[in-house]
């Protein structure tokens, strides 16, 4: 095992904290689980996790899944228990699990395995993340209380580390792998994790001959050497994340532009679209579009014609109501008088249209 015997010092008490060299990533834990899809309590055959985030010429899938022909991996795929996610020499992922609050940084040529252990028991260990070759980092909640196993190494020189609410920087070679509590602390072990439960029922760890990896340390399974302090590891692995981060978040929004140019957004003519009628192309001639686009008619104006309704005016009672003698005359003459004008000089009679019926006969 890696150090000496411990006493029973699990589980991990709340140390003073003497440096923080992750603290910036807890923002960017928060966007990698807020911009990850919400994925169901997994099983066997669901998915496990998902990218969140590529860059350079990006990663692939193993073993290949037989209903995808092509193992590359690209923004949003998604990863089952037991596959590998292989980065290129010039790139790196990021892997979010939604359900355990975890986001495991993948550098470049790095090999990285996922695999559920357990679904259901809060007091065992349900997810383990193995560094088969490489480095990762794996950033957790500081408020997440359950437990995982982040291995690392092959053969002789592996190791693993069992904790709760720890963020771990691990590299993994052919020789040894090395272990950097970059927040929170950890248990240590020696060799590959054994098949049977690794905590009770308590939520206490079984085996307790682990080594205590405090914040800030680093311990490697080369020589089973005591924890050294590290506390540079933790500061560049937060640089590298977010710069790579960032240059994602470009790369995607060159993406975004370059495609809205190839027609997205731009009206462009199809090959295959007839020409347009001449006169139409002489005035002013109609983009075509090669996305199928929704109709959208735009309303005619609508007239709206009301009639002007001019209440009839009756010149004689206006003179009357005056109250001027001489105009309350003419009313009067105007009322009782049917016939106005003179037929010798006007051309026929002409009918007074503001003579009143002064008499009303009844029936």
């Amino acid at each position: 095992m890696i150090g000496c015997c411990m006493e029973s010092r699990f589980p991990l008490r709340s140390i003073k904290r003497r440096i923080r060299p992750f603290t910036g990533l807890a923002l960017v834990l928060g966007l990698c689980l807020f911009a990850a899809p919400a994925l169901a309590q997994p099983d066997a055959s669901s998915p496990l996790a998902v990218v969140t985030a590529l860059t350079g010429t990006g990663a692939n899938r193993t073993p290949p899944r037989p209903e995808e022909p092509s193992t590359g991996v690209g923004w949003g795929t998604d990863l089952r228990s037991g596959e590998h996610l292989i980065t290129s020499a010039d790139g790196t992922a990021v892997i979010t699990l939604s359900e355990w609050d975890t986001v495991v940084h993948v550098s470049a040529a790095s090999d990285v395995s996922l695999e559920l252990l357990a679904s259901a028991p809060a007091a065992q260990v349900p997810v383990a993340v193995t560094v088969h070759q490489g480095e990762a980092a794996v950033l957790r909640r500081p408020s997440d209380n359950r437990w995982i196993l982040v291995a690392g190494g092959k053969g002789a020189g592996a190791g693993y580390t069992l904790s709760q609410r720890a963020s771990l920087l691990v590299r993994a070679d052919a020789k040894a792998a090395t272990f950097t509590a970059a927040a929170g602390d950890a248990a240590c072990f020696a060799g590959s994790p054994p098949a049977a439960p690794l905590v009770s029922d308590a939520g206490q760890l079984k085996d307790q001959r682990g080594t205590v990896l405090l914040e800030g340390q680093r311990i490697s399974t080369e020589g089973l050497g005591q924890p050294a302090p590290d506390h540079e590891s933790g500061a560049r692995a937060a640089s590298r994340l977010g710069s790579e981060l960032y240059a994602f978040a470009l790369t995607c929004g060159k993406n975004w532009v370059r495609e809205a140019e190839q027609g997205d957004f731009t009206p462009v003519r199809g090959e295959a679209r007839a020409a347009p009628e001449i006169l139409r192309t002489e005035t002013s001639p109609e983009p075509s579009f090669d996305q199928p686009r929704s109709v959208v008619a735009a309303p005619a104006p609508r007239v709206v014609t009301q009639r002007q309704r001019v209440a009839a005016v009756n010149q004689a009672r206006q003179l009357i109501e005056t109250g001027i003698p001489a105009s309350v005359v003419v009313g009067q003459r105007l009322r009782r008088t049917r016939i106005v004008g003179n037929p010798g000089t006007s051309g026929g009679v002409r009918v007074n249209p503001n003579v009143e019926q002064l008499i009303q006969l009844a029936r």
